[in-house]
């Protein structure tokens, strides 16, 4: 019975119904019956009244004539109806019959269940008499149960009667869908994908949506079974992989417990340590099979598990008897508690590549080491070299400088002129192999300052113009106006780089012209790409040597005749000049019709920007006639102009100049070509028309020099001349003089003689020089800028000069005998006396950047490099001495 009750939720739902039923049927009975019964009781007093009533005239006359057997009578006969249980008469005097229950004294009050007053027959407002009835209550309670049987047995039916259809309705409308759900659902989950059908007539309500609910359960069910399945599955293919892999991978790979004890591995492991297949019945130690590395390997599983991370070392694994020694890599991880899993590999191979490696780079080393130590002799050898060539060097130029200062005859001029180009060459060869060994030391380094550009490169075109006047060669010179006038950068890296294309240039070039292009590119708020080309029309470059044109050593013409001569170096210097800049070096060439050369160097903006040549304002827009042979020349001027504010027109022929001439008005000045061959047709013509009769012409003249020029100029009837290669302060002096404009020129100081220009005295310098012939050149250039001198031929005589005179500056030879230089120089600055602070200039051959920095961390003040010439010693001088006067 209580399993069923905690098993069916229809047998629950039943009882429960009628439970329900009968107490609501009982209920209903009591309160049936106790209607039934006062309505009893309300019956039995209305047939008592009628009694009464019907005994009144009797009661009356016995209390009237106080009869007690009358009284009695009436009581008596009262009293057989079955219902009445006591009666009891009394008049004013007394009782007059009690029957039935207990006996109650004259004196009491009469009470009962119905008492009935009397009045007297004379007066009806007299009461006489009572009468009082106390009526059976079993009989009532009896007669009422009697009557109402009937009644609670029907309603007790009717209760069943619905209590049964209640249990029946819920049976079929909740109890029953759920029951068939419950089986439904027990069948289903042997079949997994079916659905369950929905009861009639459920379609919205709670058991419709259960079952929608009780679907998408299923279905959700039906996924994740599926999804654990296929899990499952993979899981299995996977460990079926994995289990392959484990098996043949060629990496050993083991499971270890913290004694030691293996407890699988895979067939690589046992290859590597000759283990046996692992058996239920057989306990395998990894110490066992690792030889001497036995306790390290206990070492390194212990650490594993006590600091819970993976730990790997090199293990070198010996053996005592006849297995060969190996060197395995071990790594050990925790995956448990007490469990590790463990990678091994044989690295014996690895090992000895890595001893070979240790033993090449070993000999690299010291093949570095001695490539070193002979890098470090040619730049000893280069810098001895140069010492030693520099010291003659510095006689041939020094005193063929004083040599041309003399009186001598044309010849002679010209036997000087050939001995000072003999020595630049000899001079400019000796800097590019110094320059190639700091190159190749990394010793380089730039000097970054702010300089004028375009007197940066058209100086350069001044150093090289006497060369290409020889050969009759023209240079053009074209500027982008764009290109700013002030620069900061290397200037003296760039003037070498210009300096070395236009020479090659002007060498293998045998007509003209050669044409120089800069521009440049704004590439940040703060840089520019500064961008030159040199193009010729020389012999040009053949494919197959193009390759190695920039290589050390290597030239064009590598012919046993070697007609135009070199190092080799200028290029591969030139290359690694503008990498060092930021910057590359090339060239585009076709054999037989010139090379164009062309660089790029990054150069920053300098902290104040230059301030070009300015026209008067009645100038801007004037008109300017340009006629030139050459289109380069032309196309020059007219940037120039232009840049300046001008109009300008440019002619190659002229016909067309003299055209234009008569077509137009207001042109204010005219450009002639001195190359021109009808030169002395055209003046005439232009002569000839009366508005251009006065027209300032400008001579445009080739070669080097004006003196002579100039006058024939101004008999032709030129105003000013401007000599080609055209340059922008030539050109800005041209204008001042062709529109006479007012110039503010700088006044510079001559350098005739120091002494006398500054000084009351002659400066008293103090020369330390061993070589005799240095000693000579010195002291003529000295006496000839105004000084007196004395001279000493090493160290300790200069600190004993220095000791008993007082000289205004020494001029100290860095390699002397018995003390050289620098040890003098620090001898003199630990004298205990004012002479410590005489200004000492060292005078060297050696010209290293290293060597500079040596001279002044011994205490001296400058740096002369020779071969030193008589302006830039009487410039050191002015500078050092000439606050002094």
């Amino acid at each position: 019975m209580f399993k069923l009750l905690n098993t069916s939720l229809v047998f629950r739902s039943a009882i429960l119904v009628l439970c329900i039923a009968l107490l609501t049927g009982a209920l209903f009975s009591g309160i049936t019956y106790f209607v039934l019964a006062e309505k009893e009781r309300a019956e039995h007093r209305i047939r008592t009244n009628e009694l009464l009533s019907t005994v009144e005239d009797t009661v009356k006359i016995a209390c009237f004539l106080n009869d007690k057997n009358l009284a009695a009578e009436v009581a008596r006969g009262l009293l057989k109806n079955h219902f009445i249980n006591r009666v009891l008469i009394k008049n004013e005097h007394a009782i007059l019959a009690q029957t039935g229950g207990e006996k109650i004294e004259d004196d009491e009050q009469v009470q009962g269940s119905i008492v009935r007053q009397i009045s007297s027959p004379f007066n009806s407002q007299e009461i006489v008499c009572q009468i009082a009835l106390d009526l059976d209550p079993e009989v009532i309670q009896r007669n009422a149960a009697e009557r109402s049987q009937f009644i609670v047995y029907l309603l007790l039916m009717q209760a069943m009667l619905v209590a049964f259809a209640v249990v029946l309705i819920v049976l079929r409308l909740i109890t029953r869908p759920i029951k068939d759900i419950s089986d439904h659902l027990h069948h289903l989950s042997a079949e997994l994908g079916a659905k369950l059908q929905l009861p009639s007539g459920h379609g919205r309500d709670e058991i419709g949506r259960l079952v929608d609910d009780v679907n998408a359960l299923l279905n959700r069910l039906v996924l994740i079974l599926d999804n654990e399945r296929n899990l499952r599955i993979q899981r299995e293919i996977d460990e079926k992989k994995y289990r392959t892999i484990f098996e043949n991978a060629e990496t050993g790979i083991f499971v270890v417990d913290k004694f030691g004890r293996l407890h699988s591995y895979n067939l690589s492991f046992m290859r590597l340590l000759g283990v046996e297949p692992l058996t239920a019945y057989r306990v395998e130690m990894l110490q066992y099979y690792l030889g001497e590395a036995a306790p390290r390997c206990c070492e390194l599983i212990e650490l594993s598990l006590r600091e819970n991370r993976g730990v790997n070392e090199d293990l070198f694994v010996s053996f005592l008897d006849e297995k060969d020694s190996k060197w395995l890599s071990l790594v050990l991880n925790p995956i448990e508690e007490e469990m590790l899993q463990g990678l091994l590999d044989d690295i014996s191979d690895r090992k000895k590549g890595e001893e070979s490696a240790k033993k090449i780079a070993l000999t690299l080393q010291n093949a570095k080491m001695a490539a070193d130590r002979a890098n470090q002799t040619k730049s000893d050898f280069l810098a001895n070299m140069s010492h030693e060539i520099r010291t003659p060097l510095n006689a041939i130029l020094g005193f063929s400088a004083l040599l041309r200062d003399t009186a001598l005859d044309v010849q002679q001029k010209e036997f000087v002129a050939a001995i000072n180009t003999g020595g630049d060459a000899l001079l400019s060869q000796i800097n590019d192999l110094l320059d190639f060994s700091k190159i190749e030391a990394g010793k380089l380094e730039l000097e970054l300052l702010d300089f004028d550009l375009r007197r940066i490169i058209e100086e350069s075109l001044d150093l090289v113009m006497s060369k290409a006047v020889e050969k009759s060669l023209e240079i053009v010179l074209l500027i982008d106006p764009d290109v700013p006038w002030r620069i900061n950068g290397d200037s003296s890296r760039l003037r070498q780089i210009l300096l070395n294309l236009l020479n090659n240039a002007i060498k293998f070039s045998s007509k003209g012209p050669i044409l120089i292009r800069v521009g440049t590119v704004l590439i940040s708020s703060n840089q520019y790409r500064l961008h030159i080309d040199v193009v010729d029309r020389g012999i040009g470059i053949a494919p197959e040597v193009k390759a190695q044109l920039f290589q050390p050593f290597a030239q064009a013409d590598a012919s046993t005749t070697r007609r135009f001569g070199g190092t080799g170096l200028g290029l591969s210097i030139c290359r690694r000049l503008a990498e060092a800049m930021g910057g590359q070096i090339d060239v585009n060439s076709k054999e037989g019709e010139g090379s164009t050369f062309w660089f790029e160097i990054i150069l920053s903006k300098a902290s104040q920007a230059g301030i070009p040549f300015v026209l008067p304002a009645y100038l801007t827009g004037q008109y300017v006639l340009v006629i030139a042979e050459l289109p380069a020349n032309c196309e020059l001027l007219s940037v120039q102009l232009q840049a300046l504010g001008f109009v300008v027109k440019a002619f190659t022929n002229s016909d067309a100049f003299l055209q234009e001439l008569l077509q137009r008005q207001g042109i204010c000045l005219a450009f002639v070509d001195a190359q021109l061959a009808e030169l002395d047709d055209l003046l005439t013509a232009l002569r000839a028309i009366p508005e251009y009769a006065e027209l300032p012409l400008v001579l445009l003249s080739g070669g080097m020099g004006l003196l002579g020029r100039a006058e024939r100029a101004r008999g032709m009837g030129f105003k000013a001349l401007l000599n080609k290669p055209i340059r922008t302060s030539q050109l800005f002096e041209c204008l001042q003089v062709a529109f006479s404009l007012k110039v503010l020129k700088e006044e510079r100081p001559l350098l005739p003689s120091i002494g006398v220009q500054y000084f009351v005295e002659k400066p008293y310098v103090l020369l330390a020089e061993d070589n005799l012939l240095n000693q000579k050149i010195a002291l003529l250039m000295l006496e000839r800028i105004g000084c007196r001198v004395d001279v000493v031929d090493d160290g300790k005589a200069a600190v004993h000069a220095i000791e008993q005179y007082t000289y205004d500056l020494v001029l100290m030879d860095c390699q002397m005998p018995n003390m050289d230089g620098f040890d003098a120089t620090r001898t003199i600055r630990a004298l205990n006396s004012d002479k410590c602070n005489v200004i000492i200039l060292a005078l060297t051959a050696n010209a290293f950047k290293e060597d500079v920095q040596r001279c002044l961390d011994s205490g001296m003040n400058g740096f002369l490099s020779k071969p030193i010439s008589i302006e830039v010693l009487q410039a050191e001088l002015l500078k050092w001495i000439s606050t002094k006067g």
